[in-house]
């Protein structure tokens, strides 16, 4: 398989100083001539040292030859200053492609001053585009699928973008005798606008990469997006041709801040119309949780996308075959619940901020039953389990790369379980181990010197485990954990600490009970001390004479037939 997101970078040939070197040389040697005429020993010295290997140099004397190993040193030199000030230089004009009167014709109109050709070759053309701020907007989806319906070619377009240029592009990018297509670094505009459009077009790309691209999301075309449903070529996109997909650092950007109120009303005014939102808009607010936006924008923005429905669209991508999947550095799950996969073999989310693997993962073999490797490094995922029933599934094994993670705690019971599942092999090496004094680590170092165990066959595979270090405490720091012992863990001091804090721990309980009991008698003594003071007994045939301050103050009066209470 060919990768077609390869840097663009573009070099003169050597051919020119090879020219160079060789007509300085003759030149040296017609000079000769005159340089044995002279009497002048300086001269003869510096031509001896550098170029002749004896020290006769003219006709009469003895016969000299050019030194070889100069000669390759000087040409050398010369490539390797070539290639350096080419590497260095960063300006536009060093990545522009190189134009040719052959790639006019093979590209729309206008489009040869930022486009060129690289290859070309049976029936298929491979188009490199540099766009820098100059030619910002120039580059238009729209002309490329007139232009493409009218070629007999298939088409492979890499475009690059420098100082923020904008390109317009828009999903799901299908156009008649487009192969493959590759975008990087640029400011995507119009990316819904293939929303609702009826194209009627076969899926025929192939190749798709996107990386460290900005989406321009513009209110009211999202709004119209959010309130009509999707249909299932806009949702699934070229999902029968499709064999390399890239998606890397993917964000989307509102083209005015104030933007985000407006559409965070929207969505309250849609909910309050139809009391439900529409369906198949799990994409929406997948895109919204990528926006450049506050935390608190954030938190109600996953909010309103709880309340969205998933997809109706089963979408099956028949000839995938590698998957890259970053959306954008916030942590977002790859939404593949409605997806499969069965081509699938390599499945790429390192580097994606992932927190938690979701069930498409954890039980693959339902959604991608020919993966055979998947790469979850450099995340910051801290607990794993995979379903061990894929035994009883015809899948083959699957290699799950979850290194450089920060998984802390593993449980022997764990290791034991993935042992015994033949068809799934897991490597969590390089994470930070926390080798504390705790039944979980009490219970790993136990399996790990259980020579029985792991003389057997089906242990070998994880045979690393015994030699991974521990990162916490900082006592043990890079300790393997074979070389661990119990005694190393330093469990009675953990002990007594545990006692210490427990103990003051119920000590806090017990003082805080008699205080509240202490309070609770003094309200009580109060309140009936109070009571007495002031009440009124109905048969005694003087009149009432307290005077009280506060007239909200109430009598205690003793009915007629009552026991009798004492005067006051």
């Amino acid at each position: 398989m060919i990768r077609i997101e390869q840097d663009i970078l573009y070099t003169e040939g050597a051919f020119p100083i090879t020219l160079v070197v060789n007509t300085l040389f003759i030149l040296l040697y017609r000079i000769k001539k005159l340089i044995c005429n002279w009497d002048s020993s300086y001269v003869r010295l510096f031509v001896n040292v550098f170029i002749m290997k004896s020290e006769n140099i003219c006709p009469n004397e003895k016969r000299w030859t050019i030194s070889s190993y100069r000669l390759f040193i000087l040409f050398t030199l010369c490539f390797s200053v070539h290639s350096v000030s080419s590497s260095s230089d960063k300006g536009p004009h060093s990545l522009r492609p190189k134009r040719s009167s052959e790639s006019r014709h093979l590209l729309p109109p206008g489009w040869g001053r930022f486009c060129a050709l690289r290859r070309k070759r049976d029936f298929q053309v491979e188009i490199d585009c540099l766009v820098n701020k100059q030619f910002s907007g120039q580059w238009k989806f729209n002309e490329l699928i007139f232009f493409l319906t009218q070629q007999d070619t298939k088409y492979t377009f890499n475009v690059r973008c420098e100082d923020s240029a904008a390109i317009s592009l828009y999903w799901p990018m299908k156009a008649r005798n487009l192969r493959g297509i590759s975008v990087e670094n640029c400011r995507i505009d119009d990316y819904f606008a293939g929303f609702n459009q009826k194209n009627n077009m076969p899926d025929e790309l192939e190749y798709y990469v996107f990386r460290n691209n900005v989406i321009m999301v513009d209110v009211q075309t999202l709004m119209t997006v959010a309130d009509n449903a999707m249909d299932q070529d806009y949702d699934c996109g070229n999902e029968e041709s499709v064999q390399y997909f890239v998606n890397r650092n993917t964000t989307y950007e509102f083209l005015d801040t104030s933007d985000y109120n407006k559409v965070i009303q929207s969505y309250e005014t849609l909910q309050n119309r139809k009391n439900v939102m529409p369906k198949a808009q799990e994409d929406i607010p997948l895109f919204f949780s990528a926006l450049k936006m506050s935390r608190s924008g954030k938190k109600q923005i996953t909010q309103t996308r709880a309340k969205v429905s998933s997809a109706e669209h089963k979408c099956l991508f028949t000839s995938l075959s590698y998957k890259e999947d970053s959306p954008s550095d916030n942590g977002l799950l790859p939404n593949d619940k409605n997806s499969y996969f069965p081509a699938l073999t390599i499945y790429n989310v390192s580097h994606s901020n992932l927190r938690t693997m979701p069930d498409s993962m954890t039980k693959w073999f339902y959604h991608q039953k020919n993966l055979q490797l998947l790469d979850a490094s450099y995340n910051n995922i801290k607990k794993f389990r995979f379903d061990a029933h894929v035994d009883v599934w015809n899948v083959p094994v699957l290699t799950v790369n979850l290194s450089h993670n920060n998984i802390t705690e593993i449980k022997a019971s764990q290791i034991e379980e993935l042992v015994r599942t033949k068809k799934l092999f897991v490597d969590f090496r390089n994470n930070p181990l926390n080798c504390s004094c705790t039944d979980t680590t009490k219970q790993l170092i136990y399996l790990v010197k259980d020579e029985s165990k792991w003389s057997e066959p089906s242990y070998q595979r994880y045979k690393y485990v015994r030699d991974m270090q521990c990162q916490f405490p900082e006592r043990l720091r890079g300790r393997r954990l074979l070389d661990v012992a119990n005694v190393d863990l330093d469990c009675e001091y953990v002990v007594v600490k545990k006692m210490m804090v427990e103990g003051i721990a119920c000590l806090g309980a017990v003082v805080f009970v008699v205080i509240a009991l202490l309070l609770l008698v003094a309200v009580l003594f109060c309140c009936r001390r109070s009571r007495n003071k002031y009440v009124w007994n109905v048969n005694s045939t003087e009149k009432p004479s307290p005077r009280f301050s506060d007239p909200a103050e109430a009598y205690t009066v003793v009915i007629p037939g009552d026991k009798p209470v004492p005067e006051i």
